[in-house]
């Protein structure tokens, strides 16, 4: 429970950073047409505010889900650069915090 605890509060402060966020999508989810219980469903399912946001844009002009999904995918593009970017400056051996079975490569690039 002490190591839950330790987790909760050093995410305080990028929960903080959310809330605007939160209010703020909810705000314009409910003005764009989406029922509350969409807006919830989205939130839950799409983790990438930018794309939620332009999302509710194509809701808004009645675009078609395949074009609002292609957008989201385009949009959400660009963490492949910024994720390889990084790649080399994280330890993935299985000595590091950052190790998860999920991880590839599990030994050191270096």
């Amino acid at each position: 429970m002490q190591d839950f605890l330790k987790g909760v509060n050093r995410a305080l402060g990028v929960g903080v950073g959310y809330v605007p966020i939160a209010i703020s999508f909810g705000a314009l989810a409910t003005r764009s047409g989406l029922s509350d219980t969409a807006a919830v469903v989205m939130s839950v399912w799409v983790y990438a505010g930018a794309a939620q946001f332009a999302a509710l844009e194509g809701i808004r002009q009645n675009l078609s889900w395949l074009s609002i999904v292609l957008t989201m995918l385009l949009m959400n593009l660009r963490h492949i650069p910024m994720s390889l970017a990084t790649l080399f400056s994280i330890d993935l051996t299985a000595n590091s915090s950052y190790f998860s079975p999920m991880d590839l490569p599990t030994k050191p690039l270096r």
